[in-house]
């Protein structure tokens, strides 16, 4: 009344109600806005929505969700419909708890309390367990599961996720009625998360009621066909992960994947001879492309001539040009790294291989050892062991017989070696003893005669070499240099820098050659290397044995079954590439069943036939003297001890036979032979 009676006073009527209406906005607009004069019937269907939307997220979390690692992100203003401690402590489970708005664009709001149920982000991720404590980390990593409950306004982290956030799946639940479905599926977190459901609410049959569809976006369809529903929400239709999650990328639509590959990485990606791309991950990619419904390009090399590498600071190579974003992926030989894991996502892994070594072949041994090397000297000495036993055993039971026999040691000598050489016996003993025990004796002797023969005959056509460098420690230690091609691998910094001492010592004895654009791009160089016996060869396994095939040198080398960096091979894409996954259940697929190690198995396989069948039309290896310089060596120490013996006897004036009394006309016949021979004149 003051306040009319002055405006009456000073102004004018129609101007002092004017002002009136002013002042009533100012002071009333606020509690209209805070809802303290909002329709009653509208607060009533807020609230059943509200209550609906807190009992699906429990069904949720308990349900479909359950076993999997969550993280809540909630924005301010749904904290004024949804108690976030409540909805924890009734989820009755552990969830990661961001909370975004009041910090505005790119931070998070430090005014959030954690509940028991809940842990919250601070540095490392440490748990809060205080209820007075607050979320301190503003780069919070999101991994498994992120759910977002969104009460109008879009959260910030939606729109612009942070680098860290790389979450496998995206449940996104309104709680009100203003559901812009095509917005929400199409922020940038949805479109770099593999699988993605909105659950929207919409009035149901029933009288204030609501039920939440499920919709998700196929990116990949055709325009008018990419926003999907596929449900009702129901805690009985959806009870799994894979129920809910429906597979947005089941089909690629026709797109075309743009690889970055480089051809010279035999058995992997490699040319024919028809100068078609060929290999292991090439078939996977094409078994791929039919499953998934893509097409792809390929790439002979990297623009730059790189492998692949971080170079200060930037990634070159085949890597480089994923990383840019002018490729979709690679299939070439890369592993799986730390590093790499910051910058790339990656397949799962398809197949197991590391870095060999190439030696040049040790010469022969000479090949008049041949008749010694069917026996290790071991089962030599046994086998001379057993002959002297067995003759001392002979000649002494044959000693002890009451019969007048002959014993004469020359005589079971004689007897003894007969069945170690395949000879027959002329004239057998007369006492059943000595004859069992030459029965025993000789079946002894026939098996290791067949052992000999046996092993022999593959002595005689497969060349025999000295002991081999097979270990990393042999290669340390020995004079040769380690040589590689210059093309970007980690394996030169990798060795010089491990912590290993041997590894280190290989790195310090490391000779680079650089890439050339002819013939093998430089590997023959370092094949010079090796055959001139300076060099040990690494390079990637398969690889290496490939590359000195197609060299004509695979006969000149032997490869070490130790290797270094052994590692998982997988293909690599631009950090969150949402449809990794769908690419990971066929690949998975393919290696569980065998197809991958057929075909690496295969192409390895085919490479050495290939350059065996080179120039050999006949397989034919007949024997050579070269091959039997053991038997006339035999032979020729043979004549040479029998003459000399002859000598010693004529010396002596006496030649005796050990089956009786010396034949003295043979005898005298003979001196004069020799006489004859060596002293014509008389």
């Amino acid at each position: 009344m003051h306040s009319i009676v002055l405006c009456g006073n000073t102004l004018s009527s129609g101007l002092c109600m004017m002002t009136l209406v002013m002042v009533a906005m100012m002071f009333c607009l606020p509690a209209v806005i805070r809802g303290k004069f909002s329709n009653p019937v509208r607060d009533t269907i807020q609230h059943q929505l509200q209550q609906e939307a807190t009992k699906v997220l429990q069904e949720v979390v308990r349900g479909p969700l359950h076993g999997h690692r969550m993280t809540l992100l909630m924005d301010d203003d749904v904290e004024e419909v949804i108690r976030v401690d409540s909805l924890l402590v009734a989820c009755d489970t552990v969830i990661h708890v961001i909370r975004t708005g009041a910090g505005g664009s790119g931070k998070f709001d430090l005014g959030l309390k954690a509940s028991a149920h809940s842990k919250t982000f601070r540095e490392k991720e440490a748990v809060v367990d205080d209820m007075d404590e607050t979320i301190s980390d503003q780069n919070p990593t999101v991994t498994g599961t992120m759910v977002s409950v969104i009460n109008g306004k879009v959260p910030w982290p939606l729109e612009e996720p942070p680098v860290t956030w790389s979450s496998s799946a995206l449940l996104l639940i309104q709680v009100n009625l203003e559901c812009d479905s095509r917005r929400l599926l199409q922020t940038q977190l949805a479109e770099r998360t593999p699988a993605v459901v909105l659950l929207c609410p919409v009035n149901s049959d029933q009288e204030n009621s609501f039920v939440f569809r499920l919709l998700t976006w196929l990116p990949y369809d055709p325009p008018g066909q990419q926003l999907l529903q596929f449900g009702v929400w129901d805690s009985r239709v959806f009870p799994s992960f894979s129920d809910l999650f429906y597979d947005r990328f089941r089909s690629l639509a026709g797109r075309t994947l743009h690889v970055a590959s480089d051809d010279d990485d035999a058995p992997l990606v490699f040319l024919d001879d028809d100068d078609e791309f060929e290999g292991t991950s090439k078939r996977i990619l094409d078994l791929l492309s039919v499953w998934l419904n893509f097409t792809y390009t390929l790439t002979h090399g990297a623009p730059d001539s790189k492998w692949g590498e971080m170079e200060n600071g930037t990634w070159v190579g085949l890597l480089g040009e994923v990383y840019r974003g002018n490729k979709d992926l690679t299939i070439n030989y890369f592993t799986i790294t730390h590093e790499r894991s910051q910058y790339f996502d990656y397949s799962v892994s398809f197949h197991t291989e590391g870095f060999g070594f190439a030696l040049p072949m040790p010469p022969e041994v000479p090949r008049w050892r041949n008749l010694i090397y069917p026996f290790t000297w071991v089962v030599w000495a046994a086998v001379g062991g057993l002959l002297i036993v067995t003759s001392s055993a002979f000649y002494t039971l044959a000693s002890l017989q009451p019969l007048d026999h002959v014993t004469h040691p020359s005589y079971t000598i004689a007897c003894i070696m007969k069945g170690l050489v395949n000879q027959s016996q002329n004239k057998l003993p007369r006492p059943w003893s000595l004859r069992l025990f030459l029965a025993a004796w000789w079946l002894t002797a026939y098996v290791i005669i067949i052992s000999y023969t046996c092993n022999l005959i593959a002595v005689l056509t497969v060349p025999v070499f000295p002991t081999r460098i097979q270990t990393l420690q042999q290669l340390a230690h020995s004079d040769f240099r380690l040589c590689m091609l210059d093309y970007g691998e980690f394996v030169p910094d990798a060795l010089a820098s491990s912590s290993d001492a041997v590894m280190r010592s290989l790195g310090g004895k490391m000779d680079l050659v650089s890439v050339t654009d002819e013939g093998f791009y430089g590997q023959e160089d370092c094949g010079a290397l090796v055959l001139d016996g300076k060099n040990a060869h690494t390079e990637t396994y398969a690889y290496l044995r490939i590359t000195y095939s197609d060299m004509g040198m695979s006969d000149k080398v032997y490869f070490m079954r130790e290797q270094i960096y052994e590692g998982n091979l997988a293909f690599f894409f631009r950090k969150h590439t949402p449809w990794v996954p769908s690419l990971n259940k066929g690949i998975r697929f393919l290696t569980e069943s065998g197809f991958v190690q057929h075909w690496q198995k295969n192409l390895m396989e085919e490479f050495d036939k290939s350059k065996d069948q080179e120039g050999k039309e006949s397989t034919l290896r007949p024997l050579t003297l070269a091959h039997l310089q053991g038997a006339f060596f035999v032979l020729a120490m043979g004549l040479l001890s029998g003459f000399l013996a002859f000598l010693l006897e004529y010396k002596l004036g006496d030649v005796t036979s050990v089956y009786g009394p010396a034949d003295t006309t043979n005898k005298h016949s003979t001196i004069l032979t020799l006489r004859i021979i060596f002293n014509p004149s008389t």
